[in-house]
């Protein structure tokens, strides 16, 4: 009887130390893909932070692309008014001088309402490329932090398994 008692307590030792040992590599596996997944979402995150910087830089040239084309149809505009003035034999002074300096100034304010939008948007697009940012360096911390206590559960489980295992094997004396 002795020996079946002691042979039951051997098994059961070896299958504390096999339960932990599985359950240390599941815990080892679990952290492993956690740290996986966030660094998946830290790479997305670098990849979007890239992609709105691009995207600022072409608002920018966008903006001053149309601020131009706005300035040279102002431009047409105030020749054209020249033109029309020349033509009816009318000097610039008085009435078309201020037409032509009313028409300058509005032009200067729609050119700066152009710009001013553009830099709205690029200023939008900083603040989500920052975002960006701050969200890949999280996720690689947490990419870490999972690893970590993927080891953490796996070591501690295999120390609960062997402890287990070990006090089956107490119980034989």
């Amino acid at each position: 009887m002795a020996i079946a008692t002691s042979t039951a307590l051997l098994i059961a030792a070896s299958a504390a130390v096999f339960a932990g040992g599985i359950s240390a590599y599941s815990s080892y596996q679990q952290g492993q893909a956690q740290s996986r997944m966030a660094n998946y979402n830290a790479l997305i995150a670098r990849q979007n932070a890239d992609l709105m910087k691009k995207k600022m830089d072409i608002t920018k040239i966008g903006t001053g692309i149309e601020e131009t084309k706005f300035r040279k149809r102002i431009a047409a505009l105030k020749g054209a008014q020249r033109t029309a003035y020349a033509k009816a034999g009318v000097a610039m002074e008085g009435t078309p001088l201020y037409v032509a300096a009313e028409t300058e100034r509005e032009a200067d304010i729609d050119a700066l309402a152009i710009r001013y939008a553009g830099s709205i948007e690029q200023s939008q697009l900083l603040a989500g490329t920052a975002e960006m940012q701050q969200r890949e360096k999280i996720e690689r911390m947490r990419g870490k932090q999972y690893a970590t206590a993927g080891y953490l559960g796996a070591g501690a489980s295999l120390l609960s398994g062997i402890s287990q295992g070990a006090g089956y094997m107490g119980m034989r004396k």
